[in-house]
């Protein structure tokens, strides 16, 4: 609190002992009392508020003539409240037959941007003649009101050719630890069918819809993967290597987060184990009875983008002993109040005790110093502030520290700053070039079959 705060303060408990004894000498019942500390408790409470840095927007959006008559309305966008982008997160109030209302209380100095959808990024708001549009900033600098005017949504999208290239396959587990079936596609190097004794590597990449074909992904943009691993095969960067898409689902926030946390009032997430489970006791299983891999952990990779991201952290600390690399792009690291972050300085803690601690307690599994982890993000994710300098940019450069620090003797990190760089498939498709190299390197002595 500051000195005019102090004063502030001062003032309305001057005010109110006044207020008290002229009230008991005239007898004013209780309630009335009551009444009073409520109306000077209210004062120096409001008072409070305005020393804390946030601004409160509030919205009115008007919707097309032709949205339909029982369409909701969503706000995605950059900050936890939107669920990070997220197209069906946080509802809009209906005010009339075109009219929506909502309210944000942010930090200020940050800039915010966001969108409108109607549910998914299929319905997402578009020019009247369904051309696509930026996406909507404003700098929070004090309590605003805004207006908002949506002219049209995104049209029917006309089917995209598939953009898949070279030997895929398709599979489709039907999984009793998770309930249900999912799409797998393997894409096999250039070379499986002319080696019958070769054994490869493994790289396994979640959101699989988003890895080989631009028909099938999210927004249209696909990681390119298959040309991808192809190439740096090609030029000898990387050890050839068989590619594995596992299918997200409509549960993926579960799936890939460890623990829970709360949005928009309620408790998402924490299903991280089980999906784990999934993969290592019947997709990793299954691809290993089914392909020529070389099934150890040295050569078996686990790659995902944002909330994958987080996953790929989560796997590599806990079952190293299945996944011996991965690639953590743009994780969701403000997840669960930074428990990854937490999670990692702990491992880091138990890492620098000595070896005769260890043996003590059976639940510390021994870490093989042989993990390779690529961890990246770029300059535009996250809350933008003045200086462009995220809280998750923040959290990125505090679990380096530790990769860097007491990890790395178990851990060999390399933590990846992409100035312009956004959150988005494309994004994650240009680094990849450089990221398979780092964690699934070409030997120097060729793999015995």
């Amino acid at each position: 609190m500051n000195e005019s705060s102090a004063m502030k303060a001062i003032g309305s408990e001057k005010r109110f002992r006044l207020a008290f004894m002229a009230f008991m000498r005239s007898r004013i019942p209780a309630f009335a009392i009551l009444g009073l500390c409520a109306l000077f408790g209210t004062e120096a409470h409001a008072e409070s508020r305005q020393d804390e840095k946030t601004a409160t927007l509030s919205w009115t959006v008007v919707v097309p003539e032709d949205t339909p008559a029982n369409a909701e309305l969503y706000m995605a966008g950059n900050h936890d409240s939107l669920g990070s982008w997220q197209p069906k997160s946080f509802r809009l109030e209906r005010l009339s037959a075109r009219e929506f209302t909502c309210q944000l209380k942010l930090p200020v100095g940050m800039e915010l941007e966001y969108k409108f959808t109607r549910g998914s990024w299929g319905t997402v708001e578009k020019t009247k003649d369904g051309v696509e549009i930026a996406n909507r900033r404003i700098r929070v600098a004090r309590d605003s009101k805004i207006a908002i005017e949506i002219k049209g949504w995104a049209k029917t999208a006309v089917a995209k050719p598939n953009t898949g290239t070279g030997d895929l396959r398709w599979l489709d587990i039907d999984s009793k630890i998770l309930n249900g079936k999912r799409r797998i596609t393997v894409w096999l190097p250039q070379d499986y069918r002319d080696h019958c004794m070769k054994r490869y590597a493994t790289l396994y990449f979640l959101d699989g819809q988003n890895v080989f074909d631009a028909s099938r992904a999210a927004f249209g943009v696909e990681w390119k993967a298959d040309e991808t691993v192809k190439q740096l095969t090609k030029e000898k960067r990387i050890q050839p290597s068989i590619v594995v898409a596992i299918d997200n689902s409509p549960d993926r926030w579960n799936e890939y987060s460890p623990v829970a946390t709360e949005i928009n009032q309620t408790s998402v997430g924490g299903g991280a184990d089980r999906y784990l489970k999934f993969l290592c006791e019947e997709v990793k299983p299954l691809i290993d009875r089914e392909f020529r891999t070389i099934d150890t952990p040295e050569q078996t990779a686990i790659i995902g983008s944002s909330m994958g991201g987080l996953f790929v952290l989560y796997a590599l600390r806990t079952r190293s002993d299945v996944f011996g690399s991965g690639v953590a792009m743009s994780p969701t690291l403000f997840w669960g109040h930074e428990h990854t972050l937490k999670a990692y300085r702990a491992w880091g803690e138990v890492a620098a005790e000595p070896a005769t601690l260890l043996s003590k307690d059976h639940n510390r599994k021994p870490v093989s110093p042989s993990i390779r982890l690529w961890i990246d993000m770029g300059t535009r994710e996250g809350e933008k502030t003045e200086s462009y300098n995220s809280e998750l940019l923040k959290s990125l450069r505090r679990l380096g520290q530790v990769l860097e620090g007491p990890l790395a003797g178990r851990i060999k990190s390399h933590v990846l700053i992409e100035e312009g760089g956004e959150h988005n498939e494309a994004a994650w498709a240009r680094r990849l070039s450089d990221a398979l190299p780092f964690i699934m390197p070409e030997p120097l002595e060729p793999l015995e079959p």
